[in-house]
């Protein structure tokens, strides 16, 4: 919602499986009146259908899941199968931006990436106040209640082959 407020000029998709969080997101939205905002109810694993080829200028994943049990890895949003659907649909020198309160997910993520041949443009494991992109509404609540960590990673695709 932050990034649809700083950049109104620019079609913001938000994408999520669970249709409670886009329902709220659409009630900020339409409160907030951003204009160029829209919602999927879907799967990651299928932008490669719903997005041509290097069409997307960027991809923010904020606070996923983080799946933490070994057997559950499949579904998280940097295993390689998802990697490869951001490789397809991102313009080349498009980026992806992961920005987590788990510190497993985030060195995860830098694995994944650098095995997969991405390159890191900027990877930090304490996002400060004032770095970066504007803060979601849940970062400002989580580091107010408990001091956390935000770890973030901001990368481009290999070329497609």
């Amino acid at each position: 919602m932050a990034f649809a407020e700083h950049h109104p000029t620019y079609l913001v998709i938000g994408l999520d499986r669970r249709a409670d969080r886009l329902a709220e997101g659409c009630r900020l939205a339409a409160l907030k009146k951003l204009p160029s905002i829209g919602f999927w109810h879907g799967d990651a694993l299928l932008l490669s259908t719903h997005f041509a080829p290097q069409e997307v200028n960027e991809i923010w994943l904020n606070y996923p899941d983080p799946y933490p049990k070994r057997r559950h890895e499949k579904h998280r949003l940097m295993h390689p199968r998802y990697l490869w659907q951001y490789t397809y649909v991102l313009k080349p020198g498009g980026r992806l931006h992961l920005r987590t309160d788990s510190r497993d997910l985030y060195a995860y993520a830098l694995d994944q990436l650098h095995t997969q041949g991405w390159h890191i443009l900027l990877a930090t494991p304490d996002l400060m106040p004032g770095e970066g992109p504007p803060p979601a509404h849940w970062e400002t609540l989580f580091r107010q209640r408990k001091g956390g960590t935000i770890h973030y990673i901001e990368a481009v695709p290999p070329a497609l082959p």
